[in-house]
């Protein structure tokens, strides 16, 4: 049996749950959206490489990718071994069209993991974009070494064979 519980047991239960409530209450806008919870994480925790990429994640899906690509930088100057954030960075400088600087990047997180087919077939975009359609054909082909049934980089292969005047892959 439980002994009764007196009024000052009371008043410091309530004492403990009513600035925990509040506090709780005033961090809920910061989770209402993915932006607002990485903007958060990465002011209390500037050094987090995790929240700089995430929150450049978030950037980039709002078309905000020169912001992005200012986040998967400072992701990489505090963890250079960061595969998602070289992987992310070469995506939104792939879009804005800087090959060159997105098949570095791509070429880095390749270095820190080999086995990426996803990373491989959009090294290949890379360089099929820059018209080097024979080193695109070779990432192709690894990311398709690394996973058989990757139907996007199946399709990418095919593509950079015809372009060269070969059937595609049976």
């Amino acid at each position: 049996m439980f002994p009764a519980a007196t009024h000052n047991d009371f008043c410091v239960t309530l004492g403990a749950l009513l600035p925990l409530t509040l506090l709780t209450l005033t961090r809920e806008e910061i989770f209402a959206s993915d932006f607002t919870l990485w903007s958060d994480t990465v002011k209390v925790s500037p050094l987090s490489s995790t929240a700089h990429s995430n929150l450049g994640l978030v950037l980039y899906n709002r078309g905000q990718v020169d912001e992005a690509i200012a986040q998967y930088r400072k992701a990489l100057e505090t963890n250079p071994t960061h595969v998602e954030a070289h992987y992310n960075l070469d995506l939104a400088l792939s879009q804005k069209g800087q090959f060159d600087e997105a098949i570095v990047q791509y070429q880095k997180a390749l270095e820190i993991n080999p086995n990426l087919a996803e990373v491989q077939d959009s090294l290949g975009v890379a360089f099929f974009k820059k018209g080097q359609v024979d080193e695109a054909i070779l990432h192709y082909r690894k990311a398709l070494e690394i996973n058989p049934n990757n139907a996007k980089a199946r399709a990418n292969l095919d593509n950079a064979l015809i372009s060269k005047g070969k059937s595609a892959t049976p």
